[in-house]
């Protein structure tokens, strides 16, 4: 698990090191793609397990995933329900959201959009 979040957060910074400016779209398309894979690999491995949630939440997956749902990104389909789960998942998941405002801002997302009638 520690791998896969280190690198999905490697793909959501960006770290693509010396590329060309003509390579940079190849770039950003090929780090969508990886991103999306791994988000979906993860959903896959934590969907079900709550200690696989732990292990997701202590390897630092949190700051990650509000980042992901604050963009608005696609993968908003994954990150959501992952960052929900880790609220059941334990005492270590709970005071980890807690330490890293988990779930204010997406929360509040939720209410302004079911105020006027919209999906968030």
């Amino acid at each position: 698990m520690d791998i896969l979040v280190s690198l999905l957060g490697k793909s959501i910074k960006g770290t693509h090191g010396n590329v060309s400016l003509q390579n940079l779209e190849l770039v950003k398309a090929d780090g969508q793609e990886i991103c999306s894979h791994i988000f979906q690999t993860i959903y896959n491995m934590t969907r079900l397990s709550k200690a696989r949630q732990e292990e997701a939440a202590s390897s630092g997956i949190i700051p990650l995933l509000r980042k992901v749902i604050q963009n608005k990104s696609p993968l908003k389909q994954f990150a959501l329900p992952i960052l929900c789960d880790l609220a059941n998942a334990g005492k270590v998941s709970r005071r980890l959201l807690w330490q890293n405002n988990g779930m204010k801002r997406e929360l509040a997302g939720v209410h302004r959009g079911s105020a006027d009638g919209s999906v968030p």
